[in-house]
């Protein structure tokens, strides 16, 4: 007896879940499977159920073999279901296998032979090879689903694996009990525990249903809305019908009815009630195809535009696809779009303008007044239009999508009237949209264009500058070649006459030949550097490293520059240090360095109190540096300082006929030496320049060994 109430109850709680399942999204794949699982089930306890409360052996035989049909879908359904909620899409061939021979299982298992149960005893049963059979694809069929879960759990993200977790735990409470209770004891003689196992099935339900609540498998929200009132409707159904059965057999026929046929009844009443909302639904449609050929669902339409305008951007897409999926709904004529700055016939653009003058949102050709609508009603009536309705979004009004007359020859019901209402405003925001998106991707390619264009005439520009920059360079190298003989020749009787070679100088005389002396040094100095700088734009630069001693070429040069920092009340100090090693190092433009690094420490130090402190260090590093308390270099200007040509302006303003190109050269010298560039500098305190070589580096190689 508690048997058979457990049976029941589990059977209705099943039913019920299936209800909520299928109810709550009758769209899904994932939601159909598991509610076929839940009816499968079903069928396999309402059945142990009849089964054990039969009173004739032909009862009981026939829901025990029907119990063993409803187990033989129930892994069918199982695997379907592990298919839909993997997210496999397309069907394998194993499936296709499946669907053939699932029938002959069921064939097999509800033929009233010997196959499936050969005779009932009471609560005992013998079993057939079909029922071994049915055995074994319960085991294939749920490894094979649980195989997909488990991979798509490896897949999954956190969510899922959450919904997964339920749905994995449901099998394995299943699996177990049900192969244990309903596979292998009866194979083995213990038939007895068959009503056991279908049990086992809603755990798979129940743990399936906690998904669904708390992890959002399915909207619990929508089986709420839906399913609450259904329910109560069904069970109210079934209360008032046993009531009615039981009062009219017991008091109006004097016939009572048996418990169990009451309970039979019920159930019968509950399943035909379950069944009526789908076979209404069958109905319907049947009869709308029928009998109401122009009937339609608004909401379905609006969906399938819904689909359409959120993945479209081309406008005559949109224009032809939306006013297809609206002349199937409406059944009319034609349809045709009617937009402002589009290319039309004359008929078509002066249309256009007298719906716009109408300020009507829909125009009916039937409701049209003659008198006041005479030119418009004309119009339309020509171009064979019975409605238009605008589209026009909250910052433009775009036009216009036209139809013709109903194919039946009705009028346009106030349903059609409101579907192209609702249908008009998505219309509209879509196409604006899409016409912005076409309009940007014009500008694009205009631009393009453009900027193809441009640089066309800018790669000729450019190269025209190259030539004109080669030119100059040829120029200043030519310049410089020409420039270095005579002023070295200067040079020399120069330096002869100051040191009597050309007969006795007086005071005087010297004071200005040693002017004539630094002007011409300044002179070639220059001039080198032009053709240095000629030189590594043309690819012709290069350093040359022999053996020299870097503090003598230091002391040489500050003595040279003596002169000049004397003249200008310039302190300039050296320290020469004792025992320096000899370096490999190109001398000619090492000495260029220093003498430019000293020069412009001259030229741009302050008026009174200036210092300049040249050091020459021997460490780990070999480190040269002129140090001055000058006028400094600006913040904004430091990294363009060492451009070719670049001068700073509180620079120009010091020294305007600088060049810009002696640190510039500093920095390629010292680069192609190894070495790296020392500078800081502060505006209005003082700035320190200088270089750094890796002694390792420059050590002659018979010094390191």
């Amino acid at each position: 007896m508690l048997l058979n109430v457990v049976l029941l109850s589990c059977g209705l709680i099943l039913l019920i879940l299936a209800s909520v399942v299928i109810y709550s999204n009758y769209r899904s794949s994932d939601n159909i499977m598991l509610g076929l699982i839940i009816i499968s089930a079903f069928i396999w306890l309402a059945a142990n159920y009849f089964a054990n409360i039969a009173h004739s052996a032909g009862v009981d035989i026939f829901f025990t073999r029907g119990a063993l049909v409803g187990a033989s879908l129930v892994p069918l359904t199982f695997l379907l279901f592990c298919y839909s909620f993997s997210g496999r899409k397309k069907i394998l061939k194993i499936f296709k296998y499946i669907l053939i021979f699932l029938p002959i299982i069921v064939l097999l298992l509800s033929t009233p032979t010997g196959l499936n149960v050969r005779n009932v005893s009471g609560t005992s049963f013998q079993t057939g090879p079909a029922y071994i059979l049915l055995s074994i694809v319960y085991v294939i069929y749920f490894t094979v689903g649980t195989a997909m879960l488990i991979k798509e759990y490896k897949i999954s993200t956190h969510l899922r694996r959450q919904q997964l977790t339920y749905i994995l735990l449901g099998i394995i409470l299943t699996l177990i009990p049900g192969f244990l209770f309903n596979a292998l004891l009866p194979i083995l003689g213990y038939s007895s525990s068959v009503s056991y196992g279908p049990v086992a099935v809603l755990f798979f339900a129940i743990l399936t249903s906690i998904a669904i609540v708390r992890h959002k498998l399915f909207d619990i929200r929508l089986v709420i809305a839906r399913s609450l009132s259904y329910a109560f409707v069904v069970f109210l159904i079934v209360l008032i019908y046993a009531v009615l059965v039981v009062f009219i057999s017991s008091h109006l026929l004097h016939s009572p009815i048996k418990n169990n046929i009451v309970v039979f009844l019920a159930i019968v009443t509950l399943i035909t009630t379950f069944l009526l909302q789908p076979l209404r639904s069958s109905f319907n449609k049947l009869t709308n195809r029928l009998f109401f050929r122009d009937y339609y669902v608004i909401q379905d339409i609006i969906d399938s535009l819904g689909n359409l305008l959120v993945g479209s951007v081309n406008p005559n897409e949109i224009e032809h696809k939306s006013a297809k999926i609206l002349n199937n709904a409406l059944k009319a004529d034609n349809s045709i779009y009617l937009l402002k700055g589009k290319d039309a016939t004359k008929d078509s653009k002066e249309l256009l303008e007298l719906l716009q003058r109408s300020k009507k949102k829909l125009v009916t050709t039937d409701e049209l007044d003659s008198h006041s609508h005479k030119i418009l009603l004309d119009s339309l009536i020509r171009q064979n239009i019975a409605i238009a309705v605008r589209l026009r979004t909250t910052q433009e009004d775009l036009g216009f999508i036209t139809f013709g007359h109903k194919q039946s020859g009705s009028a346009y019901s106030s349903t059609d009237r409101r579907l192209l209402s609702i249908a008009a405003d998505e219309i509209a925001i879509s196409l604006q949209n899409a016409l912005r998106f076409e309009e940007i991707q014009r500008f694009n390619i205009t631009l393009q264009a453009k900027v193809d264009e441009a640089t066309k005439e800018l790669k000729k520009t450019n190269e025209k500058l190259k030539a004109l920059d080669e030119t100059k360079d040829d120029f200043i190298s030519m310049a410089s070649h020409q420039l270095r003989t005579p002023l070295s020749i200067i040079k020399g009787y120069v330096n002869m006459v100051v040191h009597g070679d050309a007969g006795k100088i007086n005071g005087q005389q010297k004071e200005f030949l040693e002017q004539v002396q630094i002007s011409s040094e300044t002179m070639v100095r220059l001039v080198t550097e032009l053709l240095n700088v000629s030189r590594i734009t043309s690819g012709r630069f290069s350093v040359d490293s022999n053996p020299v001693n870097l503090a003598d070429i230091v002391e040489n040069e500050v003595q040279q520059l003596a002169n000049m920092a004397k003249e200008r009340d310039v302190n300039l100090t050296f320290q020469k240090p004792r025992d320096f090693p000899i370096l490999m190092l190109d001398e000619e433009k090492i000495r260029q360095v220093i003498a430019n690094f000293i020069d412009n420490a001259i030229h741009y130090s302050r008026d009174k109190d200036a210092k300049i402190n040249v050091q020459l260090t021997n460490g780990d590093d070999i480190i040269f540096e002129v140090i001055d308390n000058g006028i400094g270099v600006p913040q904004s200007e430091k990294e363009h300082l060492f451009t070719k040509f670049y001068r700073a302006k509180n620079a120009q303003q010091a020294r305007p006929n600088g060049t810009g190109v002696g640190i510039y050269l500093a920095k390629v010298v010292i680069n192609e030496l190894g070495g790296d560039l020392i500078f800081e500098s502060k505006e209005g305190v003082g700035s320190t320049f200088g270089f750094r070589f890796k002694k390792d580096k420059i050590i002659p190689s018979d010094k390191t060994s």
